[in-house]
This record gives structure tokens, C-alpha cells and sequence, in this order.
């Protein structure tokens, strides 16, 4: 008897190492990720001003938070000859967001003075250089009051990707707002579409309270995985790099499963998270949502119904705050392989997108084309 329960618990012991190499051997498991290249900026404060063929730019842009006393500036302008846009920032956080987001941007001083209050008349003056040393200089001239009226979506049915700008408040420009590029000038323009002179005349900008901007964007976008899970728990973490430095990391907040609350760090200045479920094979996706991180009232929530995974067709909301619903798609696939339709708004209609993408346990890789 001895020697058959000698030979027994030599067994089980044997075993043992054998068991802990097939745990330690258990797939990774690839991120939930939705294949989708989605842009979302909030700001407190932005001012905008279409411009004329004086300066090579179409439009310009000043993103402002007062952020306690320590002012954040995101001075923006769209290129003329090729629509992108280019980022003077005033912090270096500031300035590797828009870089991961249009690409190019630049650490710059920026003065920017503002009145005491903000009301028809008031005057905005900015002053910086460009990375070329050009200076610039912007004087804003509030039109109007701000009001809950002037607020809404803004069409943006020239654009060949939808692009989404959403306005809480929000004020028109006034005669005599202009920018100033090196030597060229471009004063403000009549708003012809919303003017009603002489009861009321607006010009080609305006001031918004609480803008949001959000994208489905496309191109294309690589990243390792350096870690990965073999495991779905809180705290389990994916971490995903670039080669630029810039890392994305995935963590499990909760998991009930086959439902988790997953947080993706990102962007220092937003908070951001997903529900997802996982069958043992795939992600399908429930929501995602931007929140600023000292705002979250004023987020962007992107609803699945049915999750997108889930089934070969989903339709996606995007939701501003709680529940202003301001537009809808269709998608047909799943995140790896997709056609995204917009459905409304109405200006919006026709956009597609197209989606080929590979998510790993090792990498993960986006192109994403109109």
C-alpha cells in the first residue's frame, strides 16, 4: 500500500509543473477594441472666424479654458490649399493631443485678453506667432448675446467626413472682427443666411459656450500590444504603443461577465470608457464615452444598439449630455471589417466609411477610408 500511495503522490506532484506551464501558456487575449477612429474635443470657451482669400487659411480657431488661473489656448487654423489643420498651443500636453488627433501642431506663447463681461459689443484680442515666426493677430468683436438659441448642431455638409460640431450657447461675430496674418488682412464677411438687416446683422464667426466637436474619422493607425490578458478581471490591463511614444492603455474597471466597464487612458484632459461583452471569442461593442474631465455633463456618448459585434448590423447614436441625440449610422459588419452610413442628420446623409482592420493579442492596426 505504501508504495502504490508513494507512486500516487509522486504523480500528483509531477503533475503540478505540467498543470502551472498550461496556465502559465493560456492565450492572451486580444482588446476590445470597435475599429472605429473617433475624434472628440470639448472646450469651455471657442471662437471662430471664417476667413477670406486674403490669408491662406479658411477658417481659424481659438480653443479657451480658464482652467483655475492657468489658461489653456488651442489657436487652430484650417489650410486653404489642403483643409488641414494646424495646431499653436500654449502647453506641451495640449500640443501631443492634436498631434494624435489632425497631426501637426506647435508649442507657442499666446496672449489672449478678454473683457469683463460678454456682451454684444465686447471686443476678444489675441496675439502669437506661428512656427514660421508670422505674426498673428485676432480681434473678435461679439455680435449678439449668448444665448441657448444660437446654440445647436452646425451643418457641416461640405465636409467629406462627418464631422459634428455641437454648440450649448453661443453668440455670432460682429462687424469689424478681422485676423491679421503677417501683412494680410481678412475681415469677417456678412452672414447673408442668418442676417436680418436691420433688425439684425451677424458676420462670419461666432462665440460658442460649451462646443463640442466629433468626428468619425479615417486613415490609418498601428500599435503594438506590449501587454495583454489572459484573463478578464478588474484591474486586468492591455497596453498599446506607438512608435511616436504614444501609448493607449485599456484597463477592466468591472466585470460581471460577460458584460465589463473598461477605461481607456488616452487623453489627460478626458475621461473616457467603454461596455463591452466578450463571448470567449470576440468584443462586441455596447457604448463609449468621452467625458471632459472637470465637465462631465457636457460628454459624447456613442449608444450600439444592437452591441456592434454582436451582430452583422448595429446602429450607432451619438448622444451630447444625457439625451440631445444628434445624429445616427448604420453599421454593417464588425469591427473588423465595416461599412458605416449615415442616416441623420439629414446634411449628413451619404457619408460612408469603411473599415479593414486587424485587432490581435499582438497588434492592432486601423484604415479607415470615406
Amino acid at each position: 500500500m505504501n508504495r502504490i500511495a508513494s507512486l500516487i503522490i509522486s504523480a500528483i506532484v509531477a503533475a503540478i509543473p505540467a498543470m502551472t506551464v498550461v496556465h502559465a501558456q493560456q492565450a492572451a487575449i486580444a482588446p476590445p477594441i470597435s475599429g472605429l477612429m473617433i475624434s472628440y474635443r470639448y472646450w469651455p470657451e471657442q471662437f471662430v472666424q471664417w476667413t477670406g482669400p486674403e490669408v491662406p487659411y479658411t477658417m481659424v480657431e481659438l480653443d479657451y479654458d480658464e482652467n483655475n488661473g492657468k489658461p489653456l489656448y488651442d489657436f487652430i487654423v484650417t489650410s486653404r490649399t489642403s483643409g488641414k489643420r494646424i495646431h499653436f498651443a500654449n502647453q506641451p500636453q495640449l500640443v501631443a493631443i492634436a498631434k494624435a488627433q489632425d497631426g501637426e501642431a506647435y508649442l507657442t506663447q499666446i496672449e489672449f485678453t478678454k473683457p469683463d463681461s460678454e456682451v454684444n459689443g465686447a471686443t476678444f484680442d489675441l496675439r502669437l506667432r506661428l512656427n514660421d515666426g508670422t505674426p498673428v493677430e485676432w480681434r473678435f468683436i461679439q455680435g449678439s448675446d449668448v444665448l441657448q438659441q444660437g446654440g445647436g448642431l452646425t451643418a457641416v455638409a461640405e465636409a467629406k467626413l462627418p464631422v459634428f460640431p455641437y454648440r450649448e450657447e453661443s453668440a455670432v461675430a460682429g462687424e469689424g472682427s478681422a485676423i491679421v496674418v503677417g501683412d494680410k488682412t481678412s475681415v469677417a464677411e456678412m452672414w447673408k443666411e442668418i442676417s436680418r438687416p436691420p433688425y439684425f446683422v451677424a458676420w462670419h464667426g461666432a462665440l460658442t459656450h460649451s462646443a463640442t466637436t466629433a468626428v468619425l474619422a479615417a486613415g490609418n493607425e498601428s500599435f503594438n500590444i506590449a501587454s495583454a490578458p489572459s484573463e478578464l478581471k478588474q484591474g486586468a490591463a492591455w497596453q498599446l504603443t506607438q512608435e511616436s511614444g504614444r501609448s493607449i492603455t485599456l484597463k477592466i474597471e468591472k466585470a460581471a461577465a460577460p458584460h465589463y466597464t473598461i477605461s481607456v487612458e488616452n487623453n489627460p484632459m478626458v475621461k473616457q470608457t467603454m461596455e463591452a461583452t466578450y463571448d470567449g471569442t470576440n468584443w462586441a461593442i455596447e457604448k463609449i464615452r468621452y467625458a471632459p474631465i472637470r465637465a462631465e455633463d457636457h460628454g459624447l456618448t456613442l449608444q450600439f444598439t444592437p452591441a456592434f459585434g454582436q451582430t452583422e448590423i448595429s446602429t450607432v447614436d451619438l448622444i451630447i449630455g444625457k439625451k440631445t441625440k444628434i445624429a445616427t449610422a448604420t453599421l454593417s459588419g464588425t469591427p473588423v471589417k465595416y461599412q458605416l452610413a449615415m442616416k441623420s442628420p439629414e446634411w449628413a446623409k451619404g457619408k460612408t466609411l469603411t473599415g479593414a482592420n486587424s485587432i490581435t493579442p499582438e497588434s492592432v492596426t486601423l484604415a479607415v477610408h470615406p
